[in-house]
């Protein structure tokens, strides 16, 4: 878990590459640094360093590929495909796969891009331990949890807290971009703290959820005491974990005077979006194939109807779409949900500054574009299976 002090680590690399400036573990964490902040210049120059000194470092290879803009002819592209010709073990051929699918999505070849996104998957998907039945399970248990006698809220808690959840690739990163860039609202990133707060507290040694109002407050102390670690001292802290869409009920329970904002956008594109990038979370190893991702978008969706049943008032449903097409007007009604003034800052949400460490982190530092509308069409024939799995 990020403890947000960037310029600590950034200066702790700089001193270790003043030693001896080979040291590639130093190297990739310095770009990381400046890839996060948006520096995109300075982060390929040093990943292009690794590579030079060590071109089978192929984590180099795919941290380049989420920054770069390829064209046709690319040396790069050339050059890791010529590492895929070669001997290589299965960690480095799925960084390349993935790679080479962004890198051909870029010029516009998709058929080939595809290709190298299905391999990458499909080699993540053998290493994985994963059953999408014991996932679907385990939806059912939350929303059992909530289907008895009605449990009364906890009192109003000192920090007031905005919770961005919705699926992964659906504009979470974006939305918290806009918002933290508000003069009284701090990004504090995504936080795992609710869901070990539930675990820990609220459920039982089966993983079943009981809990009472006491465990409840034993829930909200533990977390209240773990985001202290960020000294926030303005009005409102973020938490950006997208999955928290589980724990809305527990949200309204613990926190009830949160503000909740359900990012939503198009099916496909949300789907396709999150098969064709890698997640480091295990929370995430439903994406690598058609079957498990189809079917956990539908148990999200459905476990969002079940929320919004009950305390939908409580919810604000921030369509991605919308917000492309009239940003001015969305931004206006996400900050009077959040009782916040209008600041002109969060039109310019490509100026902040925060670091951004999600799939999302070269999009947000553009200004709103509609390209990613829709995006899935471009390969219309290869995602027919997954059209007709969300359909059925």
């Amino acid at each position: 878990m990020t403890q947000n002090k960037n310029e600590e680590s950034k200066n702790l690399f700089e001193k270790a590459l003043k030693i001896n400036d080979k040291i590639i573990p130093a190297k990739i964490a310095l770009a990381g640094y400046h890839e996060q902040s948006g520096n995109f210049i300075e982060a390929k120059k040093i990943y292009n360093d690794v590579l030079e000194i060590n071109p089978k470092y192929t984590i180099a290879d795919k941290s380049l590929s989420l920054i770069h803009k390829y064209k046709s002819n690319d040396s790069h592209i050339k050059g890791m495909e010529e590492k895929l010709k070669k001997d290589i073990d299965e960690e480095d051929a799925k960084r390349l796969n993935f790679a080479l699918g962004k890198a051909y999505e870029d010029i516009g070849d998709f058929k080939k891009s595809f290709k190298f996104y299905e391999t990458g998957n499909k080699l993540y998907k053998k290493k994985i331990n994963f059953n999408i039945d014991s996932e679907l399970k385990n939806f059912d248990k939350i929303k059992k949890a909530f289907e008895g006698p009605k449990i009364k809220k906890l009192d109003d808690q000192t920090e007031k807290i905005i919770f961005i959840l919705g699926m992964p690739r659906s504009g979470t990163t974006l939305t918290e971009q806009i918002l933290s860039s508000h003069k009284n609202v701090y990004g504090a990133g995504e936080l795992n703290f609710l869901r070990e707060a539930i675990e820990q507290e609220l459920t039982d040694e089966n993983n079943n959820f009981n809990f009472n109002n006491s465990s409840l407050e034993r829930a909200r102390d533990y977390y209240l005491k773990k985001i202290s670690i960020f000294k926030n001292k303005s009005e409102y802290l973020i938490d950006k974990a997208p999955l928290n869409f589980k724990w809305i009920g527990f949200i309204n329970l613990i926190f009830p005077n949160s503000k909740i904002i359900h990012c939503k956008r198009n099916a496909m594109d949300i789907c396709w979006s999150n098969y064709k990038n890698t997640f480091a979370s295990k929370s995430m190893n439903y994406t690598y194939d058609f079957n498990d991702l189809t079917l956990f978008y539908k148990a999200y969706y459905d476990l969002m109807k079940f929320w919004k049943s009950d305390i939908k008032n409580n919810i604000f449903d921030l369509v991605y779409e919308d917000l492309i097409n009239d940003n001015v007007t969305l931004t206006n009604k996400l900050l009077k949900f959040c009782d916040l003034d209008w600041d002109e800052n969060c039109l310019n949400f490509h100026r902040n500054k925060k670091s951004v460490s999600t799939a999302s982190l070269a999009q947000v530092r553009q200004p709103l574009y509609a390209s990613s509308v829709h995006k899935w069409k471009s390969y219309l024939v290869e995602l027919d299976e997954m059209r007709k799995l969300l359909e059925n």
